[in-house]
C-alpha cells in the first residue's frame, strides 16, 4: 500500500511538473499574445496619426490654394479697376482734347480766313 501510495505521489508530482510547465507555457503564450496586441495597437495608432497628418496637410494645402486664388482674384479686380479708371481718364481727357482741337481748328481757320482776306483785300486795293 505504501508502495502504491509512493507511486501515486510520484505520478502526482510528475503531473504537477507537467501542469506547471503547461501553465508556464500558457503564461508565455498569453504574454506573446499581449505583446502582439500591443504591437497591433501601436501600428494602428501610427496609421491613425499618419492619416490625421495627411488630412491636416491636405487642409493646409487647400487653404493655401484658396488663399492664392483669392489673392489672384483680388489682384485681377484691382487691375480691372485701374483699367477702368485709366479708360475713364482717357475718355474725359479725350473729350477735353477734342474740344481743344475743335477750338484750335476754329482759331486756325479764322486766322487763315483773316490772312487770306487781308491778302485779297491788299491785292484788290
Amino acid at each position: 500500500m505504501m508502495d502504491a501510495l509512493g507511486k501515486l505521489l510520484d505520478m502526482l508530482e510528475s503531473i504537477w511538473k507537467e501542469l506547471d510547465g503547461l501553465f508556464k507555457l500558457l503564461g508565455v503564450l498569453l504574454t506573446a499574445i499581449e505583446q502582439l496586441f500591443n504591437l497591433i495597437e501601436s501600428i494602428l495608432n501610427f496609421i491613425v496619426g499618419l492619416i490625421s497628418a495627411i488630412i491636416s496637410l491636405i487642409q493646409q494645402l487647400l487653404g493655401l490654394l484658396f488663399g492664392l486664388i483669392n489673392f489672384l482674384i483680388g489682384l485681377l479686380n484691382q487691375i480691372m479697376a485701374l483699367l477702368q479708371a485709366i479708360l475713364a481718364f482717357l475718355k474725359s481727357a479725350g473729350s477735353f482734347l477734342i474740344k481743344v482741337i475743335e477750338n484750335a481748328v476754329i482759331i486756325i481757320t479764322a486766322f487763315v480766313l483773316i490772312t487770306v482776306g487781308a491778302f485779297i483785300y491788299n491785292r484788290i486795293r
